[in-house]
């Protein structure tokens, strides 16, 4: 019995994983295809296949280490992860602020990190608001 409630679990971080991962791939959908309308097209620098398939292996990787957590450290594991979660986002906005190699045809390339730095914020706050669901589950 223990192992199937411990099988049941992952397959509930699991199924949020994907749930995360889908809704924040359709949020970012909208968002980059106003964005490339309305600003500046990125669509050679950062295509919408990979911003979706960043987030599906993201969302399988978050899923993964937060179930992990949750076991080592039953009390706090989530909250503690949940944290790391947020200061791993704050800490990773960095890098399209250093980007630097541009391909020459592209114009407006300093709107690139504004373009960039919601879309590092999407899928943290998904998984941030549905993440009680698995709380619920457990008990």
């Amino acid at each position: 019995i223990y192992l199937q409630k411990k099988n049941n679990m992952f397959k509930s971080y699991f199924l949020l994983g994907l749930v995360v991962s889908l809704i924040s791939s359709l949020g970012a959908s909208v968002y980059v295809t106003k964005y490339y309308e309305v600003m500046a097209n990125f669509s050679l620098i950062l295509p919408l296949w990979k911003i979706i398939a960043t987030y599906f292996t993201v969302g399988l990787s978050v899923s993964a280490l937060c179930f992990l957590s949750s076991r080592l450290a039953p009390k706090f594991g989530t909250i503690i992860f949940n944290i790391v979660l947020v200061f791993a986002t704050l800490g990773s906005i960095i890098f399209p602020i250093m980007k630097e190699d541009f391909p020459e045809i592209l114009e407006m390339t300093e709107f690139y990190p504004g373009f960039v730095i919601p879309l590092y914020f999407i899928f943290p706050l998904f998984w941030l608001a549905l993440s009680p669901l698995i709380k619920k589950n457990e008990n």
